[in-house]
């Protein structure tokens, strides 16, 4: 019996799908006119590693390396595609495989690199992103479409390399007794002592700027070159038991008068100085001044080459403040994390045979804050320390607890007396060393610390 009514339900599903099909025709499709790339993205793409065979001779290899992490960001008012983040250094760019997304699903085409030719985008196709490229998103209908300009950037240097730079070598620097280095306004400064009176020199920070000497409208002792500080982008030192500041290094304005031995450093908040009884003093204005908590002796506070660094948190807006310097057998670090309040006290990180990456006790020993770490150098070894004059940079990590070898390199041709030379880092991340004797000035950077951050945040 089952049988007998196959032939009656073929017959009905089939009028069935005739009458589909007509109502199909009747239907309207509808065509969007508006279009846009919604989103771009890469997959694994090819990177070559430069390395160094067992027997020191330079070689490559390739591998493959995920890259779909990199956001691209999309710019629709000036029709921009790029990847704020750039790629590792090594990545062929030449061969890209990306996915792309458009309004309404719309077709998405490419534009050739040598003409007016435009190829249909499929997300199989390696693209050579070698230079920016033109993509079209176009509407349903092809009636309209929207051009993009995509670019794939790609490091073109390691990032973990330094390079160092000479500057024009200057007779006056090099006859300078001691020396002090800031940065401040797109100028730097040295403070020098010569003839018992302390000097100011300054240059641009840009390359090829030349050196002038400036007329001081006051006159600055012989120990004014220990208080050079900036705040901001004033300048502050310590002259005849006055505490002076600067625009420009040239016009100099008394703020106050108290009893001090020097200026030590200064955060966005504060300065911070010793005084002349041995305590550690802050102001938040350099009139009013008042000492620090100091959970310590005195005593073990430096005696020279003193100097206040400041690590920015990564936690919130405050700072860990490091306070470094040497005295006849060791050097000394004292340290703190400086909140809205001031009320932690100042801690000393005692140095002893227990600890055997303690901050070495280096004549004229220079200390500066260098790519999220602290970067120290110096002449001979006093004391308990006999280290050679600027026989390495030494890096600490930790907050100035320990310093192990740093990764920075000397310039090869680097020359300075060993008791009379600075160091300092501007705000392009230029670290500069400014030698004593032989005049030379020498301006490097980690080249990761020099990339630029483009635009992430868009609005129509």
């Amino acid at each position: 019996m089952t049988r007998k009514y196959i032939p009656f339900a073929l017959l009905f599903s089939a009028l069935f799908v005739f009458a589909s099909c007509l109502k199909d025709e009747d239907e309207q499709i509808t065509y969007y006119e508006d279009t846009a790339i919604t989103s771009f993205r890469v997959g694994t793409l090819k990177q070559r590693i430069d390395t160094v065979t067992a027997a020191g001779k330079d070689t490559s290899y390739t591998t493959t390396v995920d890259c779909s992490g990199y956001k691209f960001y999309i710019d629709h008012t000036n029709r921009q595609i790029y990847n704020a983040d750039s790629l590792p250094y090594g990545i062929n760019a030449a061969k890209v495989v990306c996915t792309i997304a458009s309004k309404n699903s719309g077709s998405i085409v490419y534009k050739s690199l040598t003409s007016d030719s435009l190829a249909l985008y499929r997300s199989a196709d390696s693209i050579n992103f070698e230079q920016p490229r033109e993509f079209r998103a176009y509407s349903n209908s092809g009636a309209n479409f929207r051009a993009y300009t995509v670019k794939v950037n790609v490091h073109r240097q390691k990032g973990h390399l330094f390079v160092w730079s000479p500057v024009t070598t200057d007779a006056r620097l090099g006859a300078l007794e001691a020396m002090q280095a800031v940065a401040a306004g797109g100028s730097l400064y040295v403070f020098g002592l010569r003839g018992g009176t302390t000097h100011v020199y300054k240059r641009a920070t840009t390359a090829g700027a030349g050196w002038q000497e400036t007329a001081t409208s006051v006159a600055l002792d012989a120990n004014a070159y220990k208080s050079a500080i900036v705040r901001g982008n004033t300048l502050y030192t310590y002259s005849g038991g006055k505490v002076l500041r600067s625009a420009d290094g040239t016009s100099w304005t008394a703020v106050a008068q108290p009893s001090l031995r020097q200026l030590t450093g200064a955060t966005q908040d504060r300065l911070y100085a010793l005084s002349a009884d041995n305590r550690i003093m802050s102001s938040a204005d350099g009139t009013s001044w008042q000492a620090d908590a100091m959970e310590g002796s005195a005593a073990q506070l430096p005696t020279g080459n003193v100097r206040l660094l400041a690590l920015p948190l990564s936690t919130n807006d405050g700072s860990q403040l490091v306070l470094t310097g040497t005295t006849a057998t060791d050097a000394r670090v004292w340290g703190k994390i400086q909140e809205a309040d001031g009320s932690q006290p100042w801690t000393y990180y005692a140095t002893g045979t227990e600890n055997k990456l303690a901050l070495p006790n280096l004549a004229n020993l220079q200390t500066a804050v260098y790519g999220g770490r602290l970067l120290a150098i110096g002449g001979n070894g006093m004391g308990h320390t006999t280290a050679e004059a600027f026989a390495q940079f030494y890096e600490s990590n930790d907050g100035g607890i320990t310093w192990k070898k740093g990764s920075i390199a000397l310039p090869p041709s680097f020359a300075s007396s060993a008791t009379s030379f600075a160091m300092t880092v501007d705000a392009d991340q230029f670290l500069w060393l400014v030698c004593g004797q032989s005049g030379q000035v020498w301006r490097g950077r980690l080249n990761r610390l020099g990339w630029q951050n483009p635009q992430k945040v868009f609005t129509e």
